[in-house]
């Protein structure tokens, strides 16, 4: 029962011209753009589906996973306010959306504003971020989410006790701010405490919680 329900969860994305991906996003069954139309959170997993549509499943009591409401699911349920997706990240307890036209669309977790709303209110439905409009990639750690943008710039919000938006102050952010002094990247990685981006010319730069290096 636990195989055959796998295969109907992967079923839900599909492959080929009706898979949502921009032409220039490379094969849409590539490994690399298949793990970005998937995140898995603390307790809650979220998957792009065919078409740019979001569905999340799981844990759902600070409204992760988008559908309205604060109730488990044990079956995949759409996410509210959100379509033409192409990517998706997932933190503990909220997750992001990466918009086909740039935008970003999270839910879920608000206490250290790492919806980007501006507000600490949980979010039940996804709320566009503003300030966000030419995102190419996005990633989420715990309590915090960047984007990457198309000039190679990135954007953070959420919690920042130990530095990880990468902005020069330990001040939590519920709007992206700009990282600091970080040369046009090309990928944008987080997780738990901290954050990395690799730079255009090869090397990376990593800011945020180091206690174990």
């Amino acid at each position: 029962m636990r195989l055959a329900a796998a295969i109907v969860v992967l079923g839900l994305f599909g492959c080929g011209s009706g898979s949502g991906l921009r032409p220039d996003s490379g094969s849409p069954c590539g490994s690399q753009m298949l793990n970005d139309r998937i995140g898995a959170g603390a307790g809650h997993t979220c998957l792009v589906v065919a078409g740019g549509d979001v569905y999340c499943w799981g844990s759902n009591p600070d409204g992760q996973l988008g559908d309205g409401t604060i109730v488990s699911r044990v079956t995949p349920g759409s996410v509210m306010d959100v379509t033409g997706a192409r990517a998706v990240s997932a933190g503990s307890y909220h997750t992001c959306a990466l918009i086909m036209d740039g935008t970003v669309r999270c839910w879920g977790w608000n206490v250290a504003g790492q919806v980007g709303d501006g507000s600490t209110t949980n979010r039940l439905n996804g709320i566009q971020v503003p300030g966000i409009a030419t995102a190419v990639a996005i990633a989420s750690g715990s309590y915090h989410s960047c984007a990457l943008l198309a000039d190679g710039r990135a954007r953070c919000w959420g919690q920042n006790d130990l530095g990880q938006l990468g902005d020069g102050s330990t001040i939590d952010r519920t709007e992206p701010f700009d990282v600091f002094s970080l040369p046009p990247a090309i990928a944008i990685a987080a997780s738990g405490r901290h954050t990395c981006a690799l730079i255009a010319d090869g090397h990376v730069q990593c800011w945020g919680g180091n206690e174990f290096g």
